[in-house]
């Protein structure tokens, strides 16, 4: 019986390594076409799930390679158009990591919902959504500051997509 402990042991050890590397060489990799861009879609996803199930303060290198991954791949594909508007700017100003974590959202949000990606206001409420499902949880030490405090009180009083329409 201990030996095959030992035996999942070793596997997950050797399992959760390869991942941690699958991230860095996907970092490293250049991406041009559409379709390089689509063939790493579900590798993007993972990391946006990878970096959301864990506070920033006890990011790891796979984590961050992870969100390296995901900005990269924001940034260049083709398939998809990201707007970085006031909310994006305000929450930047109140606490600058929260402006990736916004990224990885918005990111995670288009590729859960392709069908959706040319409708603006259904990815940025639902974009905010996810943001705030991250800051509100207290382990994540997002701090309730500006835009973000904002945000806050205006999902708690159900006028959150009042309050990002008049925006």
């Amino acid at each position: 019986m201990n030996m095959k402990k030992l035996l999942i042991l070793f596997f997950l050890a050797c399992t959760t390594q390869l991942y941690a590397q699958d991230y860095k060489a996907l970092v490293e990799k250049e991406y041009k076409t559409a379709e390089e861009f689509q063939s790493i879609e579900a590798d993007v996803l993972k990391g946006c799930n990878l970096y959301l199930s864990k506070p920033i303060s006890q990011m790891d290198s796979t984590g961050a390679n992870a969100m390296l991954l995901v900005l990269k791949w924001s940034l260049g594909t083709p398939d998809y158009t990201f707007v970085f508007d006031d909310t994006f700017e305000k929450i930047g100003k109140a606490d600058k990591i929260s402006s990736v974590t916004y990224m990885v959202c918005m990111t995670k949000y288009v590729l859960e919902h392709k069908d959706k990606k040319d409708n603006v206001q259904d990815i940025k409420y639902n974009t905010v959504l996810l943001y705030l499902k991250y800051a509100n949880n207290s382990r994540n030490g997002v701090p309730s500051k500006g835009e973000i405090k904002k945000l806050q009180e205006a999902q708690k009083s159900n006028t959150l997509k009042a309050y990002l329409n008049k925006k």
